[in-house]
């Protein structure tokens, strides 16, 4: 075994092996040392490109002009071959490491283009231009600073958002101790009802505030309170839509109460199965309102991409698609659990005429929701 390697070492074949690993070395150093700051502003005597390609050719040219020969201890270097050794794997080293890394910016650039409104971003290939020209640190210096400065903005109007929803929700913990005040008194339910749809203005309004200024959202909230089955009636039941099982196997049914806005009010009620007899509740749940309401979490969906159950009838997926489609500036919905001592006792519902209510980034989302929580607890706390 060790005849046969020295043997390929000595061998012409041996020889062109090494100018290719010097080549792809040679081509993998002028690629990082070259475009690794910023080039901008930069002459020809001190531009890193002119240097690296300097010494590529002085390899080039030592390739062609060595005494090959001597060093390996070999009678004849075919001097075309080892060009060719040296030269096509430092070329192909040099496009491949910038083709990649150009892809991986403009992957990047595309990710964040959807979610910022900086000019520089507005053209994906643009980033990717500016490395090619000005070097990496200049990319990161004109891609990374506008992010950055805009999260910086993005957290400070955050600030600001959560100090205008906090106002409002300090004028509704009064309203809510103004109504436990008055219990006795006989006209409790209008009372209630103003009540409700005071803090899911709130609510609205909140949300509306998070949305970008000029998208021109439409925004509805209404709120469904849970009946358990047991104290359903038959009223409750002639109300229910998309019901596609016995009514045992249900546990609670959502009513629909309370609107902000009248356009676009409904009147009905949703079926939530019961998970201590439906085992694998999360594949036979009607998506939505029902769903959050059984996870005890925010849920945001879009209208257009309904994510069903695999054991929800087809029947009922193309009714509530069907359903979806006939309201007109309906795009997304936001669901937001009622809790109320330690138990879900409702859901609140945003509708907008935007896709992505909360925004698409998971930490906007999760901020929207943590603000609205104290709001749900509130109609929570009057939910009967």
């Amino acid at each position: 075994m060790q005849n046969a390697i020295q043997s390929a070492w000595n061998s012409s074949t041996g020889v062109e092996i090494v100018f290719a690993l010097i080549g792809i070395l040679m081509g993998s150093v002028f690629v990082f040392s070259s475009w690794r700051g910023s080039l901008k502003g930069s002459d020809l005597k001190s531009d890193p490109r002119i240097k690296g390609l300097g010494w590529a050719i002085a390899g080039f040219f030592a390739t062609l002009l060595g005494r090959w020969e001597k060093l390996f201890d070999l009678e004849k270097v075919d001097r075309n071959r080892l060009l060719l050794a040296y030269t096509v794997p430092l070329l192909l080293t040099v496009f491949a490491c910038l083709a990649l890394i150009s892809l991986m910016i403009f992957v990047r650039s595309a990710a964040i283009q959807r979610h910022s409104s900086k000019e520089y971003l507005s053209e994906s290939f643009k980033p990717v231009l500016e490395y090619l020209q000005y070097g990496y640190q200049h990319y990161k210096e004109e891609c990374e600073r506008p992010i950055e400065a805009e999260r910086k903005s993005r957290l400070l109007r955050f600030r600001e958002l959560n100090a205008a929803a906090f106002d409002l929700l300090a004028r509704d913990i009064l309203a809510i101790e103004s109504y436990h005040r008055a219990e006795a008194v006989a006209a409790l339910e209008p009372l209630r009802a103003n009540l409700c749809r005071q803090i899911l203005d709130h609510i609205r309004l909140t949300v509306q505030s998070y949305m970008p200024v000029d998208s021109n959202p439409h925004l509805n909230a209404n709120i469904m309170f849970a009946i358990p089955v047991a104290d359903a009636t038959e009223e409750h039941w002639n109300l229910a839509k998309f019901v596609y099982q016995e009514r045992q196997q249900y546990g609670h049914l959502l009513i629909l109460r309370e609107y902000v806005s009248p356009e676009g009010q409904e009147g009905f009620a949703l079926p939530v199965v019961n998970p201590l007899l439906v085992p694998e509740w999360r594949e036979w749940v009607l998506l939505g309102a029902p769903d959050a309401f059984l996870r005890k979490e925010v849920l945001v969906i879009q209208t257009h991409n309904l994510d069903f159950g695999k054991h929800v009838p087809q029947n009922i997926k193309q009714q509530i698609q069907g359903y979806f489609d006939g309201k007109e500036g309906f795009r997304s919905f936001a669901c937001l659990p009622l809790l109320g001592e330690g138990s879900a006792r409702g859901i609140v519902n945003v509708e907008s005429n935007q896709e992505h209510i909360f925004q698409e980034s998971a930490e906007v989302q999760s901020e929207i929701a943590r603000v609205l929580q104290p709001f749900c607890a509130l109609l929570g706390s009057i939910a009967k």
